[in-house]
């Protein structure tokens, strides 16, 4: 399908239609923007559905013994299909919704182009760029680790979520280290789509190298490769670490 709207641009329209002032993004005030839809939870084999009846509207389910973050990331998502049933020339149309017949119930398959619009649409209604670049740079950037492993908690989503976001809408990345008695690696890696690979790559190994010199991770913030390097233990076990690391691009005036 061609989608004529970027998922960003769709959720600012509706995050101003409600007022949003702050995380968490209120969720039941978006779906009363329609008058015709209605929000169930129910007990589902599946995450969730868009059951979409044409001039009468639509329903949306959500499984109800699912976690609370992926509750609300399966009804942003649903939401999302609602959006583009909902779009005339790049405006989300909101009261009664769109009179034109829709399918009885969307077929959700996955890697479609409308999945992942609705996937996007989801982060970005959930976690609005603005309010992501508030929440860490309020802080001035302290302890980067520290509040990325908590800052999901406010914005009511999954920490895999956000931290995915803060890669898409900073230049920070972020990594998930683990070590056992034997060495240590890195287990997940969020990059930042402006990030320079090379550096980033050389800044972690250099941290790795400096936990098989001194068995441990430093908490920093370290200089390396024209990065900020900064750490934070997460899980400690008989079997092993884990640690949240984030890699910040230094500014100019500061790697001179």
């Amino acid at each position: 399908m061609s989608i004529l709207i970027d998922p960003e641009q769709a959720s600012q329209q509706i995050l101003a239609a409600i007022g949003h002032s702050g995380p968490p993004t209120d969720l039941k005030a978006v779906g009363s923007l329609w008058t015709t839809l209605n929000i169930h939870e129910e007990d589902l084999d599946q995450e969730g559905y868009l059951l979409c009846f044409g001039g009468l509207g639509a329903d949306i389910l959500i499984r109800r013994d699912a976690p609370a973050s992926r509750k609300r990331f399966t009804l942003a998502h649903e939401l999302g299909h609602w959006t583009l049933a909902n779009l005339e020339k790049g405006t989300v149309l909101f009261g009664e919704g769109n009179k034109k017949t829709l399918y009885l119930q969307t077929q959700h398959k996955r890697r479609t182009p409308e999945e992942a619009w609705c996937n996007k649409f989801a982060g970005c209604l959930l976690m609005p760029a603005g309010d992501m670049r508030s929440f860490l740079y309020d802080l001035n950037l302290s302890n980067l680790p520290h509040n990325i492993s908590r800052g999901h908690a406010i914005f009511g989503v999954s920490q895999e979520a956000f931290i995915s976001r803060i890669c898409d809408v900073t230049p920070i990345c972020v990594f998930e280290v683990v070590s056992t008695t034997e060495d240590i690696k890195v287990w997940r890696s969020f990059l930042s789509k402006t990030a320079s690979e090379w550096s980033v790559s050389q800044a972690v190994e250099a941290l790795l190298d400096e936990y098989r010199r001194n068995n441990d991770l430093p908490v920093g913030p370290l200089q390396s490769h024209n990065h900020e390097v900064e750490t934070i233990l997460t899980r400690q076990s008989r079997y092993g670490r884990s640690w949240l690391a984030t890699v910040t691009p230094l500014i100019e005036s500061e790697a001179e």
